[in-house]
């Protein structure tokens, strides 16, 4: 459990953060294994699929946390950023069953059909 000190540098890439729920920190993005607190073993959700290139790293955590063969249940993506998405296919490739959910607006930004529209600016206004 992580303390309200907590820092970067003095917390494991790894670690719980509340009962049935772990996180992971992927260079500058944080992914969530989910789980009933009671069933460390039994079913899981992943929260976002991290950087490109990370498919190994997020298996390997999961892997040691739920079993070697307990996928997830589902993959949960909070939005289609490249940091929250970016290892999606290789975790497909390994868990080719797994559902994925994301919000329907975001579908074009998963699919490629559409680029992100670029940060409007504070002083733009609202």
């Amino acid at each position: 459990m992580l303390s309200n000190d907590a820092t970067r540098a003095s917390t494991p890439a790894f670690t719980a953060v509340a009962p049935g729920l772990s996180v992971l920190r992927d260079v500058f993005v944080n992914l969530y294994y989910a789980f009933p607190q009671d069933q460390p073993q039994g079913p899981w959700v992943l929260i976002d699929a991290g950087l490109p290139g990370s498919a190994d790293k997020i298996k390997q955590h999961a892997d040691e946390q739920f079993g070697a063969n307990n996928p997830p249940e589902a993959i949960l993506l909070t939005h289609g950023h490249f940091d929250h998405v970016g290892a999606l296919d290789g975790l497909l490739a390994a868990w080719p069953n797994v559902p994925v959910y994301a919000h329907p607006l975001e579908l074009p930004y998963l699919t490629g059909r559409s680029s992100f529209p670029p940060p409007t600016p504070p002083w733009a206004g609202a």
